[in-house]
């Protein structure tokens, strides 16, 4: 979270750049846990799956978990700002949720 703190303002950098880069650096990683998670299961890998995990989670807090909270607070004039982040917070909750149960419906 810091170290996006320190670079979404450079010129190299942006908003867009951080959150896409992160989205797609965590799936990557979240597939290739996945793919290699077998291998991973074993007691001796287990430095391995933790390496992976955190660096998951480093890229998730580095890129999505920062520019969540500073777009919103940017695109949206001051008078509606409050609401209109609880609809966007609200309608991220909604779209999770009907993911989830579809996923579970197609399974």
């Amino acid at each position: 979270y810091f170290l996006s703190a320190f670079t979404v303002d450079k010129a190299w950098m942006g908003r867009k750049r951080l959150q896409t880069g992160g989205f797609i650096l965590v799936g990557l990683l979240f597939f290739l846990t996945g793919g290699i998670m077998p291998i991973l299961k074993e007691p001796q890998n287990t430095g391995a799956f933790v390496f992976l995990y955190c660096l998951a989670t480093f890229f998730y807090q580095f890129g999505p978990n920062a520019t969540t909270f500073l777009i919103p607070a940017e695109v949206y004039a001051t008078p509606v700002r409050a609401r209109c982040h609880g609809l966007s917070a609200m309608a991220g909750k909604v779209g999770a949720l009907v993911g989830e149960q579809g996923i579970a419906q197609m399974l």
